[in-house]
Protein backbone atom coordinates (compact mmCIF):
# COMPACT_ATOMS: atom_id res chain seq x y z
CA UNK A 1 0.00 0.00 0.00
CA UNK A 2 2.80 2.38 0.90
CA UNK A 3 4.64 1.69 -2.40
CA UNK A 4 1.52 2.52 -4.33
CA UNK A 5 1.16 5.95 -2.62
CA UNK A 6 4.82 6.84 -3.26
CA UNK A 7 4.39 5.92 -6.93
CA UNK A 8 1.30 8.15 -7.23
CA UNK A 9 3.15 11.12 -5.67
CA UNK A 10 6.08 10.74 -8.06
CA UNK A 11 3.68 10.38 -10.96
CA UNK A 12 1.86 13.60 -9.97
CA UNK A 13 5.15 15.51 -9.78
CA UNK A 14 6.09 14.29 -13.25
CA UNK A 15 2.68 15.27 -14.54
CA UNK A 16 3.06 18.81 -13.13
CA UNK A 17 6.45 19.20 -14.83
CA UNK A 18 4.99 18.12 -18.18
CA UNK A 19 2.02 20.47 -17.81
CA UNK A 20 4.37 23.34 -16.95
CA UNK A 21 6.54 22.53 -19.96
CA UNK A 22 3.46 22.73 -22.19
CA UNK A 23 2.02 25.95 -20.70
CA UNK A 24 5.24 27.94 -20.03
CA UNK A 25 6.03 28.75 -23.70
CA UNK A 26 2.51 30.07 -24.24
CA UNK A 27 2.71 32.25 -21.13
CA UNK A 28 6.16 33.55 -22.08
CA UNK A 29 5.01 34.36 -25.63
CA UNK A 30 2.00 36.21 -24.22
CA UNK A 31 4.16 38.14 -21.77
CA UNK A 32 6.73 39.14 -24.41
CA UNK A 33 3.91 40.07 -26.81
CA UNK A 34 2.46 42.45 -24.23
CA UNK A 35 5.92 43.98 -23.65
CA UNK A 36 6.39 44.34 -27.43
CA UNK A 37 3.05 46.11 -27.90
CA UNK A 38 3.79 48.43 -24.98
CA UNK A 39 7.15 49.40 -26.49
CA UNK A 40 5.60 49.98 -29.94
CA UNK A 41 2.94 52.16 -28.33
CA UNK A 42 5.57 54.10 -26.42
CA UNK A 43 7.63 54.72 -29.57
CA UNK A 44 4.57 55.90 -31.49
CA UNK A 45 3.58 58.18 -28.63
CA UNK A 46 7.08 59.68 -28.40
CA UNK A 47 7.26 60.38 -32.14
CA UNK A 48 3.71 61.74 -32.37
CA UNK A 49 4.42 64.02 -29.40
CA UNK A 50 7.66 65.16 -31.07
CA UNK A 51 5.78 65.90 -34.30
CA UNK A 52 3.13 67.91 -32.42
CA UNK A 53 5.74 69.94 -30.52
CA UNK A 54 7.78 70.49 -33.68
CA UNK A 55 4.78 71.68 -35.70
CA UNK A 56 3.92 74.09 -32.89
CA UNK A 57 7.45 75.53 -33.03
CA UNK A 58 7.19 75.77 -36.82
CA UNK A 59 3.75 77.40 -36.63
CA UNK A 60 4.96 80.13 -34.30
CA UNK A 61 8.31 80.87 -35.98
CA UNK A 62 7.89 79.36 -39.44
CA UNK A 63 7.89 82.47 -41.57
CA UNK A 64 10.45 84.63 -39.75
CA UNK A 65 13.27 82.41 -38.48
CA UNK A 66 15.66 81.22 -41.23
CA UNK A 67 17.00 78.38 -39.02
CA UNK A 68 13.59 77.05 -37.96
CA UNK A 69 13.94 73.80 -39.91
CA UNK A 70 17.22 72.99 -38.15
CA UNK A 71 15.61 73.71 -34.78
CA UNK A 72 12.64 71.50 -35.63
CA UNK A 73 14.86 68.62 -36.74
CA UNK A 74 17.05 68.88 -33.64
CA UNK A 75 13.97 68.91 -31.41
CA UNK A 76 12.61 65.76 -33.06
CA UNK A 77 15.96 63.96 -32.88
CA UNK A 78 16.32 64.90 -29.21
CA UNK A 79 12.87 63.55 -28.37
CA UNK A 80 13.45 60.34 -30.32
CA UNK A 81 16.61 59.63 -28.31
CA UNK A 82 14.44 59.06 -25.23
CA UNK A 83 13.80 55.49 -26.38
CA UNK A 84 16.90 53.86 -27.91
CA UNK A 85 14.69 51.48 -29.93
CA UNK A 86 13.60 54.36 -32.21
CA UNK A 87 15.70 54.96 -35.31
CA UNK A 88 14.68 58.07 -37.27
CA UNK A 89 14.80 57.38 -41.00
CA UNK A 90 13.64 60.75 -42.33
CA UNK A 91 11.95 63.97 -41.28
CA UNK A 92 9.87 65.76 -43.91
CA UNK A 93 8.76 69.37 -43.47
CA UNK A 94 6.23 70.17 -46.17
CA UNK A 95 3.60 72.62 -47.34
CA UNK A 96 0.21 71.13 -46.63
CA UNK A 97 -3.44 72.07 -46.71
CA UNK A 98 -6.15 72.21 -44.06
CA UNK A 99 -7.02 68.61 -44.97
CA UNK A 100 -3.37 67.39 -44.86
CA UNK A 101 -2.70 66.71 -48.51
CA UNK A 102 0.61 65.13 -47.56
CA UNK A 103 4.10 65.97 -48.80
CA UNK A 104 4.38 67.41 -52.32
CA UNK A 105 7.71 66.99 -54.08
CA UNK A 106 7.67 70.64 -55.17
CA UNK A 107 7.31 72.00 -51.62
CA UNK A 108 9.05 69.79 -49.12
CA UNK A 109 12.31 69.65 -47.20
CA UNK A 110 13.63 66.19 -46.39
CA UNK A 111 16.17 65.50 -43.65
CA UNK A 112 17.84 62.12 -43.47
CA UNK A 113 18.11 59.85 -40.49
CA UNK A 114 19.72 60.53 -37.16
CA UNK A 115 22.16 63.03 -38.69
CA UNK A 116 19.45 65.52 -39.65
CA UNK A 117 21.33 66.41 -42.84
CA UNK A 118 19.07 67.99 -45.48
CA UNK A 119 18.75 65.91 -48.64
CA UNK A 120 16.03 67.91 -50.42
CA UNK A 121 15.33 71.63 -49.97
CA UNK A 122 12.30 72.68 -52.05
CA UNK A 123 10.39 74.80 -49.51
CA UNK A 124 12.48 77.70 -48.17
CA UNK A 125 11.34 79.83 -45.24
CA UNK A 126 10.89 82.79 -47.59
CA UNK A 127 7.93 80.96 -49.22
CA UNK A 128 6.13 80.45 -45.91
CA UNK A 129 4.69 83.92 -45.54
CA UNK A 130 1.27 83.48 -43.96
CA UNK A 131 -1.52 86.03 -43.59
CA UNK A 132 -4.95 85.87 -42.01
CA UNK A 133 -6.65 85.89 -45.41
CA UNK A 134 -4.26 83.37 -47.02
CA UNK A 135 -2.93 81.03 -44.36
CA UNK A 136 -0.04 78.72 -45.19
CA UNK A 137 -0.28 75.23 -43.76
CA UNK A 138 2.79 73.22 -42.81
CA UNK A 139 3.15 69.55 -42.06
CA UNK A 140 5.79 67.39 -40.45
CA UNK A 141 6.15 63.70 -41.13
CA UNK A 142 8.55 61.55 -39.10
CA UNK A 143 9.39 58.19 -40.63
CA UNK A 144 11.08 55.90 -38.15
CA UNK A 145 11.95 52.29 -37.49
CA UNK A 146 11.16 50.50 -34.27
CA UNK A 147 13.93 48.00 -33.51
CA UNK A 148 12.24 45.25 -31.57
CA UNK A 149 14.23 43.74 -28.70
CA UNK A 150 11.70 40.93 -28.32
CA UNK A 151 11.29 39.82 -31.92
CA UNK A 152 14.97 40.14 -32.83
CA UNK A 153 15.18 36.39 -33.37
CA UNK A 154 12.17 36.47 -35.70
CA UNK A 155 11.74 37.78 -39.21
CA UNK A 156 10.07 41.08 -38.21
CA UNK A 157 12.58 42.61 -35.84
CA UNK A 158 12.24 46.06 -37.45
CA UNK A 159 8.85 47.74 -37.83
CA UNK A 160 8.55 50.89 -39.98
CA UNK A 161 6.16 53.54 -38.63
CA UNK A 162 5.38 57.21 -39.12
CA UNK A 163 3.98 60.15 -37.19
CA UNK A 164 2.45 63.30 -38.70
CA UNK A 165 1.26 66.70 -37.57
CA UNK A 166 -0.21 69.65 -39.51
CA UNK A 167 -0.86 73.25 -38.53
CA UNK A 168 -1.14 76.66 -40.14
CA UNK A 169 1.77 79.05 -39.81
CA UNK A 170 0.80 82.03 -37.70
CA UNK A 171 1.14 85.37 -39.46
CA UNK A 172 4.30 87.29 -38.52
CA UNK A 173 4.06 88.92 -35.15
CA UNK A 174 1.77 86.42 -33.57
Amino acid sequence: MRKQLNWKRKHRRGQAIIEFALVAPILLALMFGIIELALIGASLSICENAAQNAIHLLAVNGDTNPTIDTQVVQMILGRANILPLIQIQSIIIYQSSATNSGPQISSENIYSGASGIPTTQNWPVSQRFSTVSTPVFAGIEIQFAFNSPVASIGSWSVIHLQAQAVSFILPSGG
